[in-house]
């Protein structure tokens, strides 16, 4: 009995930290995408010159970073850390890829991006 109290404690505890560290994140994505993504992509992420990114995991992020030429000047100014915050706050928009099961998943891995979704073509 005693295992399981501390285990249920313990995973609250996670449990708290993580929405401490995800609101953290958000936070911090929202700074990134106010300096350096929102000239494109618009004020709410739907799109100005640039199109619609709300929901975009880490990985559609980088891959439109490291394949679309007209994002290549973002390369050597975000790291994985800014692009995971980044994402953060892209799922927070979206509020239900943000409240499903797979919201820490996607963040992290997310599915590969084509370049009709996030390219300026």
């Amino acid at each position: 009995m005693r295992n399981l109290v501390v285990a249920i404690g313990t995973l609250f505890i996670m449990l708290l930290i993580s929405n401490e560290l995800l609101a953290d994140g958000i936070g911090k994505g929202l700074n990134t995408y106010n300096h350096i993504c929102i000239y494109c992509h618009g004020k709410d992420a739907k799109g100005d010159v640039a199109p619609n990114i709300v929901g975009a995991g880490s990985s559609k992020i980088e891959y439109a970073i490291n394949n679309i030429d007209v994002m290549k000047f973002i390369k050597n100014r975000l790291s994985k850390k800014n692009i995971v915050n980044v994402a953060a706050y892209l799922l927070s928009i979206d509020k239900n890829k943000l409240t499903s099961k797979s919201a820490t998943t996607k963040l992290f891995l997310g599915k590969p991006a084509n370049t009709r979704f996030m390219g300026c073509n």
